[in-house]
């Protein structure tokens, strides 16, 4: 016996009935043909590619321009897509660079903190970096340590500490001249030299 002759006379009838209502809604629906899509020009890499215009604060090599620009005719991108993943890549280069410095600045607060020379010898420090040279030099010295951290690495404070225990050591010795006084560089220059 074959399958079918186990099947129900309800679901016989009901496959019946369907037949022809599939059949109209086929007849009703015209034949759709797909229509051609028109193809897009695909976008074609410049014969050469003008120099690309780096971030600010970056610049572009000559050996990074003629890798930007093999990448470039082997993905086949235009001159306006370079530039916006020369843009791309910058600011993620640029972002990763400001992250690590400030990783790196958070390490060496945390290590200058916890360094008992550095705590015993800060004021020694402070001494060097409020006395030696003038007024300008002073605020260019502080922007510098301000913008690149440096005034968190713990070596740096060290020599600035060193610095400062050999400025107080030897500003008690008189210098030679009238206009040297002994608690600036040239004072203690003029003691050791006293020629100058």
């Amino acid at each position: 016996m074959s399958d079918s002759a186990f099947e129900s006379p309800l679901f016989q009838e009901q496959a019946e009935e369907q037949a022809p209502q599939e059949q109209q809604a086929q007849e009703q629906t015209p034949e759709q043909t797909p229509e051609p899509q028109q193809q897009q020009p695909q976008p074609q890499a410049p014969e050469s590619y003008e120099p690309f215009t780096p971030p600010e604060g970056m610049y572009i090599t000559e050996d990074d321009h003629n890798e930007l620009v093999a990448l470039g005719k082997e993905m086949k991108l235009t001159q306006a897509q370079m530039q916006t993943l020369v843009n791309y890549g910058g600011k993620k280069i640029g972002d990763g660079m400001e992250a690590a410095r400030l990783e790196i600045m958070k390490r060496w607060q945390k290590e200058s903190e916890n360094d008992p020379e550095i705590s015993a010898g800060i004021d020694h420090a402070r001494r060097l970096v409020t006395n030696v040279g003038d007024e300008k030099f002073r605020e260019e010295f502080k922007s510098m340590v301000d913008d690149t951290g440096i005034g968190y690495n713990p070596v740096f404070i060290r020599f600035c500490i060193q610095a400062g225990r050999l400025l107080g050591e030897d500003a008690f010795i008189k210098s030679g001249g009238p206009d040297a006084r002994p608690d600036t560089l040239t004072g203690i220059a003029h003691s050791v030299y006293r020629d100058m």
